[in-house]
C-alpha cells in the first residue's frame, strides 16, 4: 500500500509514462518468448528430418533380423565408425519392440530392457517423434543447452512392417545460439521501436496534461468570473469569504440591489439594461478602489467585500459613498437615467461568524433599505425575520394553523356621527400555543408577511370570518366585517377569485367586506396592488387605507387607488384631545370628507379621545374604550351597546357616504 500511496502523489504524466513503459516491458517480453519458441519448434522439426534421415540410411545398412537376433559384430563395428564419424550425432540407439536396447553407442545398455516412453510408443506406433531434452548435460556433458531426440520407426520387408526403432540424440547448442540471435535482433528492434514509441506517448501525455491544465485554469477564471460585467461572480465571492474567515480576518460585506432597474429594463430594453449593470460596475469598481472586491451576484444584485474592515462606521462611510455614486445619472441611449440603490451592511466577527451567515445578515439589511426606499441600512438582529428563534416560531406556527391552535377575535367598531350603533367588526388573528401559550399577534404577524405561510393565514381568516359573520346574521345580528391584507396579498393575481370563492361558500354579500390595506403594503408595487385592489372593488367589496399619516404616499398616488375610508393612525388619536395630534387627525377627516371617503379612528382609550374624535368629524371609531377584541360568542351582546353609554351622541347629520 505505501507504494500505491507514493504512486498517487506522482502527476498525471508521470504515472501515464510509467503506465506506457510498463506496456512497452511485457510487450518486449512478450515478443522475446514467441521468438524463441518459434526457434525451438524449428529445430526440432530439422532434428526430426535428420533423424528419418539416419534411420533411412540404417535401414538400407542392417538387416531385419537384427532387431530379433541382435548385431553381429561386423554391424557394431559400421555404426561405430557412422557415429564417430557423424559430428552432430551425440548418440545412437536401436530398440527392439520389446523395449531391449539392440545397439548403443557406448555398448553399455546393449540387451538391457527398459520402460517404453511416449516417443518411443509413437515410433513403434510407426509415427516419428522428436523433442528438446534440456536436462541431457548430466549424461553428455559437452551439451551446454540440451539435446533434441528423435525416435524413427525402423520398418522392413515390402509392407514396411515396424520391427523396431532408432533413437538419436542431436546438438542443440547451434540452434539455441541461432534462437538466441534471433531474439537479441527481434527485441532489439521491438525495445528500440517501442521505446520511440513510448518517448511519442509521453510527449504527447505530456502536451495534453499541460492543455488540459491551462483549459481548466481558463474554466475556473470563468467560472468565477461574470460574463456580463467582467466582475468576479458569487462563487468568487464565497471563495474570498471563505479566505478571510480562515485567516480570521475582519471584514466588511455590503449587499446591493437597484432600486429602478426593472423600469430600465423594460422600457429601454434588456441590451440597454445589460450596458446599464455594466457602467453600474465599473462606477462600484471606481469608488471601491483596490479596498475591496466588487462582485456582480446576478441581475440587478452586486456585493463589494471590503477586508480589514471591522468597524460599522467605516462601512457605511463607503455605502453612503456607492449610495450617492449611483445616483448620478447614467447616460443611456440619448438619456440621463437615474437608478437609486438599496444597500445592505453586516460587519465581521461582530454580525456574523462564518461566510454563510455574514450573506444572510447583509441580505436581511439589504431587504430592510428596500422598505425605506433606498439608501444604506445596518444589520439589526431585531429586523432579522430568519433568526434560529424566528424560525422556530414560524414551523410552529405552521403546524399550529394544521392542528387549530389559531382562532379569530373580533373588536366591534361604532357609528360615531349617526346612528352611535356598533355596525360592525375587525377580524384579529390570535394564536394559542401549548408550547408558549398566548402569543402576541406582534411576535408572529410580522414574521409571517415574508414567508409564504402569510397566503394560508389568510385563506383561514376569510373562511373563518365569513363563516362567523354568517353565523351572527342568522342568530339576527347584522354586522359588517373588516379584514387585514399584507403586501405578500397584494401580490398574489389569484386573490379575488379567492375572496368571491368564499363569499359565496357563506352566502355573504360581498358589501359587507371592507379590506383594510397599509400604505407601506402598496409601496413595493404600486401598480400591482392597485390593479388587485380595483378586482376587489369590482366584487363590491370596500378598501380601506390603514395606518394613514405614518407612510409616505403622496396625494396623487392616494387618488390612484380605490379607497373608499381613511384609517387615522392611533398614534394621531393617542394625542388627542389638545395635543399636536389633534390638527393631523382634523387635516385627515377633512382631506377624506372632500376626497368621499369614511375616515375611521382606532385606538381610542379615553372618553375625552371619543369626545374629540366625534367633534372633529370621524365617521367610525374603535377603541379599547368602546370594546377590547372579544371572543365570537361575546360579540352579539356587546354590539347592544351604543354611543350613548359613554357620552351624549350629537344631533344625527348626513355621513360623506351612505354606510
Amino acid at each position: 500500500m505505501p507504494f500505491v500511496h507514493r504512486l498517487r502523489r506522482l502527476s498525471l504524466t508521470t504515472r501515464c509514462a510509467l503506465a506506457n513503459l510498463a506496456v512497452v516491458a511485457a510487450l518486449g517480453a512478450c515478443v522475446s518468448a514467441a521468438v524463441g519458441s518459434t526457434v525451438r519448434a524449428e529445430a526440432v522439426a530439422e532434428a526430426q528430418r535428420s533423424g528419418e534421415l539416419a534411420a533411412s540410411f540404417l535401414q538400407h545398412t542392417l538387416p531385419d533380423s537384427a532387431y530379433v537376433k541382435g548385431l553381429t559384430p561386423l554391424d557394431r563395428a559400421r555404426l561405430d565408425v557412422v557415429t564417430r564419424e557423424t559430428p552432430d550425432l551425440r548418440s545412437l540407439r536401436l530398440w527392439a519392440l520389446d523395449g531391449t536396447i539392440v545397439y548403443d553407442a557406448d555398448d553399455q545398455l546393449v540387451g538391457t530392457r527398459h520402460e517404453i516412453g511416449p516417443l518411443l510408443a509413437d515410433a513403434y506406433a510407426g509415427r516419428a517423434g522428436a523433442r528438446l531434452e534440456t536436462r541431457a548435460s548430466a549424461q553428455h556433458p559437452g551439451a551446454t543447452e540440451g539435446l533434441l531426440e528423435v525416435h524413427v520407426p525402423m520398418r522392413a520387408g515390402s509392407q514396411g512392417m515396424v520391427v523396431g526403432a532408432v533413437e538419436v540424440h542431436l546438438p542443440y547448442d547451434a540452434s539455441a545460439a541461432r534462437a538466441s540471435a534471433a531474439a537479441s535482433r527481434v527485441v532489439g528492434m521491438l525495445v528500440v521501436g517501442l521505446a520511440a514509441l513510448w518517448g511519442v506517448l509521453w510527449w504527447l501525455s505530456l502536451r495534453v496534461t499541460r492543455a488540459l491544465r491551462r483549459s481548466a485554469d481558463a474554466e475556473r477564471g470563468l467560472a468565477r468570473t461574470d460574463e456580463l460585467t467582467g466582475l468576479p461572480n458569487r462563487r468568487a465571492l464565497l471563495t474570498a469569504l471563505d479566505d478571510v474567515f480562515a485567516r480570521d480576518t475582519p471584514a466588511a460585506l455590503l449587499l446591493l440591489d437597484l432600486d429602478r432597474f426593472k423600469e430600465v429594463n423594460d422600457t429601454l430594453g434588456h441590451h440597454v439594461g445589460d450596458q446599464l449593470l455594466r457602467m453600474v460596475g465599473q462606477r462600484l469598481v471606481d469608488v471601491v478602489r483596490d479596498r475591496g472586491i466588487v462582485v456582480r451576484l446576478g441581475g440587478d444584485e452586486f456585493a463589494v467585500l471590503l477586508p480589514g474592515v471591522g468597524s460599522t462606521l467605516d462601512a457605511v462611510g463607503v455605502s453612503d459613498r456607492l449610495v450617492a455614486a449611483l445616483e448620478q445619472p447614467f447616460p443611456l441611449s440619448d438619456l440621463q437615467v437615474g437608478v437609486g440603490t438599496s444597500i445592505g451592511v453586516a460587519v465581521a466577527p461582530t454580525d456574523a461568524t462564518g461566510p454563510a451567515e455574514l450573506l444572510q445578515r447583509a441580505d436581511v439589511a439589504m431587504y430592510v433599505a428596500k422598505q425605506r426606499s433606498g439608501g444604506t441600512a445596518v444589520y439589526d438582529p431585531g429586523q432579522d425575520q430568519h433568526s434560529p428563534d424566528r424560525l422556530a416560531l414560524l414551523s410552529e406556527l405552521r403546524s399550529g394553523l394544521a392542528a387549530g391552535e389559531l382562532w379569530l377575535a373580533y373588536q366591534p367598531i361604532w357609528d360615531l356621527q349617526t346612528s352611535g350603533a356598533c355596525v360592525g367588526v375587525e377580524a384579529l388573528l390570535r394564536w394559542d400555543s401549548p408550547k408558549r401559550g398566548p402569543v402576541p399577534p406582534s411576535e408572529f404577524v410580522p414574521l409571517c408577511e415574508h414567508s409564504s405561510i402569510v397566503r394560508d393565514l389568510t385563506r383561514f381568516v376569510m373562511d373563518e370570518a365569513f363563516r362567523q359573520c354568517r353565523a351572527w346574521e342568522d342568530a339576527g345580528t347584522r354586522l359588517n366585517l373588516a379584514l387585514n391584507l399584507s403586501a405578500s396579498n397584494l401580490g398574489e393575481a389569484d386573490l379575488p377569485e379567492a375572496v368571491a370563492g368564499l363569499l359565496a361558500a357563506h352566502g355573504l354579500a360581498a358589501d359587507r367586506v371592507v379590506m383594510e390595506v397599509t400604505e407601506s403594503a402598496v409601496i413595493p408595487d404600486p401598480e400591482g396592488a392597485a390593479a388587485v385592489l380595483r378586482r376587489l372593488v369590482d366584487l363590491g367589496l370596500e378598501i380601506a387605507l390603514d395606518d394613514f399619516g405614518t407612510g409616505w404616499s403622496s396625494m396623487s398616488r392616494l387618488l390612484e387607488l380605490p379607497i373608499a375610508a381613511l384609517k387615522v393612525d392611533r398614534s394621531f388619536v393617542a394625542d388627542l384631545p389638545d395635543g399636536q395630534g389633534a390638527a393631523v387627525v382634523q387635516a385627515t377627516t377633512g382631506l377624506g370628507h372632500e376626497l368621499g371617503m369614511f375616515v375611521v379612528a382606532e385606538g381610542i382609550e379615553t372618553v375625552e379621545q371619543l369626545a374629540r374624535t366625534v367633534e372633529i368629524g370621524c365617521d367610525i371609531g374603535q377603541g379599547y374604550l368602546l370594546s377590547r377584541p372579544l371572543r365570537p360568542q361575546d360579540v352579539p351582546a356587546a354590539a347592544q351597546r351604543t354611543l350613548r353609554d359613554w357620552l351624549a351622541v350629537p344631533a344625527q347629520r348626513a355621513a360623506p357616504r351612505a354606510r
